[in-house]
């Protein structure tokens, strides 16, 4: 009889959003296949390329768990590529990079707490 208002799943965007990175992410460890270079070479390169793929994977999955922690999680990377990969020395490579992934923590921080209300 009466309809109850149901609340926006505000933690679908950041979610959405570190799908899609990671599978810009997916498409760019391609490129580690090349015509004249062996195989076994190819395979090892590419799983090398996809370290940082399965690190957000597992972030993604905390993430489900628990957004707080999850967000932290995205938040800590992307100041560690920063450090680690010298991003900020140029602005496409910092907007590339750890600034998704800091929104991304953000957002699975902040809706995190609106959804807890």
């Amino acid at each position: 009889m009466f309809k109850t208002k149901t609340k926006p799943k505000l933690l679908l965007i950041p979610k959405i959003i570190s799908i899609i990175y990671i599978l810009v992410l997916i498409f760019l460890s391609l490129d580690s296949f090349k015509t004249d270079i062996p195989l076994l070479h190819q395979m090892i390169r590419f799983l090398i390329y996809m370290v940082p793929v399965f690190l957000l994977l597992l972030f993604l999955y905390i993430s489900y768990k628990h957004p707080s922690f999850g967000g932290a999680l995205y938040i800590i990377s992307s100041l560690l590529m920063i450090l680690f990969w010298d991003s900020f020395r140029e602005i496409s490579g910092f907007l590339a990079a750890p600034l998704p992934l800091m929104i991304i923590g953000l957002q699975f921080i902040i809706f995190g707490i609106i959804e807890k209300k």
